[in-house]
């Protein structure tokens, strides 16, 4: 959680703003997020905002719908709650005037199926009632990790980057009936149903581990696990902004992409304390330029570019 809240940070200063240099100038950052942990997560930040002369304001949205269509409409600076193939999916359905654009990777949550009338997967009876959200990306990333769990089989070319409902199921041999419902509705079916996909935040909204309480578990090694985890740091990502003084990168990042981290000729304000470990293999041009760290390369490293 340290090390999110430490590249969160650094990205809220940055979200829908054309430049850092604009970002000095709004001293009030509006967020939208779900509950759990995207809000929780926020507020963490709120206290390290403020000491840097920013007041974060939160705003909660209980259904995926609707976030995206607030920040198009500019009532929010930036929202915090998708993964990428979500985004996607909603920029496909809408005029380029409200398309958005991602500005950095955030966090996995794993999706999980977790036990309602029946406990286990094995005790599975025919026509079993299995639900699943409704929206598109997600409804894909249930149906994968059905697959996974050998209950059904999907397409032989599926992808998380396919766009799935029960119709494009091609085997169910247990005669699962799957319904499809709005995702924060999903913990709720576990009174009635037998079974549920449950997407990971309103897993722990209703107060469920995914750790503990899942009965199968989407793995960090999957195709999807893959697909939702960060490994990059984009173009530019925090060029020229000085009033980033420390990072923290997530294990999982493995590219630093050109420019990213390049403070500015002349700033008064520079990164004086930042990780390398092992697992990162490509640091871009100008990726680095100006911070005041002392590094041991990591022998992952196949490519640095120049300055």
């Amino acid at each position: 959680m340290k090390k999110l809240v430490s590249l969160l940070l650094a990205a809220l200063l940055v979200l829908s703003v054309a430049s850092c240099a604009l970002a000095e100038e709004k001293k009030t950052v509006v967020i939208g997020a779900t509950p759990s942990p995207h809000q929780e997560v926020l507020e963490l930040i709120q206290d390290d905002m403020a000491a840097l002369g920013y007041k974060l304001e939160i705003v909660t949205f209980t259904e995926y719908p609707l976030p995206n269509p607030a920040l198009a409409d500019k009532q929010l600076d930036a929202n915090y709650f998708q993964h990428l193939p979500y985004l996607n999916a909603y920029n496909a359905t809408v005029s380029d005037d409200e398309k958005l654009v991602p500005v950095i990777g955030v966090h996995y949550e794993p999706y999980g199926i977790y036990a309602g009338k029946t406990k286990t997967l094995e005790e599975l009876a025919d026509g079993a009632v299995v639900a699943v959200t409704n929206d598109p990306s997600n409804e894909t990333r249930a149906l994968l990790l059905l697959q996974e769990a050998g209950l059904i089989k999907l397409p032989e070319d599926a992808t998380v980057d396919s766009s799935l409902t029960v119709l494009d199921v091609v085997e169910n041999p247990k005669n699962l009936d799957i319904k499809e419902v709005d995702a924060n509705l999903l913990p709720t079916m576990l009174e009635d149903g037998d079974i549920a996909v449950i997407n990971g935040n309103f897993a722990l909204d209703a107060g469920l581990s995914p750790a503990k309480d899942a009965i199968f578990l989407e793995a960090a090694d999957s195709e999807a696990g893959k697909t939702y985890t960060v490994t990059t740091i984009g173009y530019q990502a925090f060029f020229m902004c000085g009033q980033i003084t420390s990072v923290t990168l997530p294990d999982t990042i493995r590219v630093i992409g050109d420019y990213a981290f390049q403070t500015g000729w002349g700033s008064n304000k520079k990164i004086t304390a930042m990780n390398l470990p092992e697992g990162r293999e490509e640091i871009g041009v100008y990726a680095l330029n100006g911070i005041q760290v002392d590094f041991r390369l990591p022998a992952s490293l196949k490519r640095i570019g120049n300055y």
